[in-house]
């Protein structure tokens, strides 16, 4: 019926028909994975675009003036903010010793506050303030400043 040459053919054919069949679906499940690794480089490059124009929106000057305007009640700063070194011994608050922990969770529900004790160290402010004088003098520049012709 069939010679042993036949056998050997068909034989032959076969697993070459099996191995072309897995170098084909090995192939295919390849290009499913570049696709979805694409798809995915894609979704992330559209993120990115999405989360620097928000960036860009949100450090927009202008919001960010009427953000700050809203939420820091800054104010002008004016004179009577400023003080001489000598006044300043009579602008700041009473020192007042440390008297312990403060008990916050009393039995009765209520805060409980210390007592303010004051210093009594005598404290003597300061007479005199020496006359600023300057480190170190500035280096003179190693080359005049380069001018470049419009």
């Amino acid at each position: 019926m069939f010679r042993p040459l036949t056998i050997i053919a068909i034989t032959a054919f076969c697993v070459v028909g099996w191995n072309v069949y897995r170098a084909e679906d090995s192939a295919r499940q390849l290009d499913r994975e570049l696709r979805d690794l694409t798809r995915r480089i894609e979704q992330a490059r559209d993120r990115t675009q999405v989360l620097r124009a928000e960036w860009a929106l949100l450090n927009e000057p202008e919001r960010l003036r009427q953000v700050a305007q809203k939420y820091l009640p800054l104010e002008t700063m004016t004179p009577a903010q400023f003080i001489r070194l000598a006044d300043l011994g009579g602008r700041l608050p009473v020192a007042v010793a440390f008297s312990g922990p403060v008990n916050l969770f009393g039995s009765t529900g209520e805060t409980a506050v210390a007592e303010a004790k004051p210093i009594t160290a005598p404290t003597k402010p300061a007479t005199t303030v020496a006359a600023a004088t300057p480190a170190a003098e500035a280096p003179e520049p190693a080359a005049p400043p380069v001018r470049v012709a419009a």
